[in-house]
């Protein structure tokens, strides 16, 4: 009898190791430094980064067609060398607004 009772404490003992160890293997993988939580947030790290080439992308897309137009264009060149570089023809008078 004392051979059964012994048995079956040794074989609680067993489950109970075993049931820990199937406790602490899912909080590592849940929670663990490479488990689905680190995983998750790279995901959304991944979207961000997607979303900023899409941005990136079509940004490029429009400053390459504002390249071709002012390749093209001589009154669109007279125009950015009059606003944004200051220059005039001879004889201009210029006119600076202070505000």
């Amino acid at each position: 009898m004392k051979n059964i009772r012994i048995r079956y404490k040794k074989k609680y003992i067993l489950y109970f190791i075993l049931f820990v160890e199937i406790i602490v293997y899912a909080c590592f993988y849940v929670a663990g430094s490479q488990g689905i939580s680190l995983l998750y947030k790279k995901r959304l790290q991944n979207q961000a980064l997607q979303e900023q080439l899409e941005q990136r992308s079509c940004e490029n897309t429009r400053l390459l067609q504002e390249i071709v137009l002012w390749q093209q264009d001589d009154f669109l060149k007279e125009k950015i060398a009059r606003e944004d570089l200051q220059m005039a023809y001879p004889g201009d008078e210029v006119y600076y607004i202070i505000s």
